[in-house]
């Protein structure tokens, strides 16, 4: 489960991943000692310091990324006479029918 959120990324809203992190890396919950009242009665560490800063960065990182990417996509550009993608061409032929 650690892992799993720890990979997990998600861009553009706000979660509860940095919640659910530090709740399964709290020693309590990994021993097994917990119940219903196990959020409320460790509310401070589980939602001490929003990680909106890192969640910003990632973000950031990733536009730039995708602006890079997509750069150099568009910089490829395909051969003369090439077919194009499925989603273009599926496109094109739905425009034909409606013609």
């Amino acid at each position: 489960m650690r892992r799993a959120l720890g990979e997990y990324r998600i861009t553009g809203i706000r979660t509860n991943l940095a919640f659910h992190r530090r709740l399964v890396e709290h020693p309590d919950f990994c021993a097994g000692r917990y119940d219903t009242g196990f959020i409320a009665e460790h509310e401070g560490f589980l939602t001490q310091g929003s990680s909106a800063t890192d969640d910003a960065a990632l973000a950031a990182a990733l536009a730039v990324a995708t602006m890079t990417s997509e750069s150099r996509s568009r910089s490829k550009k395909a051969p003369s006479g090439a077919a194009p993608g499925p989603w273009l061409a599926s496109h094109r032929a739905s425009l034909l029918r409606r013609s």
